[in-house]
């Protein structure tokens, strides 16, 4: 007998079959918008810090998301403007590797995703002379299939892209992802930056506190 319950099995092993028929890792897109779709506030020149839209209890799920993959993605913005540890904290489990796109190689080291909470791998551009205590990945050519195909290389066989709008349109551009994970606040924030649309199938969507859950499939 073959065939039992083979969409479902598939399903349930998607991160070993993308890994190995696409010759990358699942890419899992995650992001919080505000009721009328922005994903940060206005901010003045050089303003850092983050701005929370989600609950706290969204916060928290996202942590638990963070222990049951290998690595969790952001690009040079975000690293900047948020400075995130990128670790478990509200939940238990282990933290993901940290992956920091930065092809200029021009993040300085003090930020929190170089300290020794959890491993850490840059993605530098191709001729960037090694500056970081943390691994570094040199890339053959820029753009995100050049970052997957480093990270396939490194057997890493998904990722969580945490990244601002940069990072995640690169990605939606590219049509390089499988899932998007989507809180949506009852709040507005009339204006800001702009988030991006969310595309695919609807798999799930369910209440978080006051946001609300949407996870999409790329089929």
């Amino acid at each position: 007998t073959v065939g039992v319950l083979e969409e479902e099995c598939i399903y349930l092993n998607r991160r070993f079959f993308t890994f190995h028929q696409k010759k990358r890792p699942y890419i899992i897109l995650k992001w919080a918008q505000s009721a009328d779709h922005f994903m940060d506030i206005d901010r003045k020149e050089n303003e850092k810090g983050s701005y929370a839209i989600s609950s706290q209890a969204s916060r928290e799920l996202v942590h638990q998301w963070r222990a049951l993959e290998p690595a969790i993605l952001i690009g040079p913005t975000t690293a900047l403007n948020d400075d995130p540890h990128l670790t478990v904290r509200l939940a238990n489990g282990p933290s993901p590797i940290r992956i920091v796109v930065d092809e200029r190689g021009c993040l300085p080291e003090e930020l929190n995703i170089f300290n020794e909470e959890a491993p850490t791998i840059a993605l530098v551009g191709k001729g960037v002379s090694p500056r970081y205590s943390c691994e570094q990945l040199q890339l053959d050519s820029s753009g995100p299939m050049a970052w997957l195909s480093a990270l396939h290389k490194r057997n890493i066989q998904s990722v969580i892209v945490e990244g601002g709008s940069g990072i995640l349109a690169s990605f939606i551009e590219a049509n390089l992802w499988d899932e998007m994970r989507v809180f949506t606040s009852d709040k507005n924030l009339n204006k800001g930056l702009k988030a991006p649309l969310q595309k695919g199938l609807l798999m799930h969507e369910t209440r978080v506190e006051n946001d609300l859950l949407k996870v999409t499939s790329n089929v």
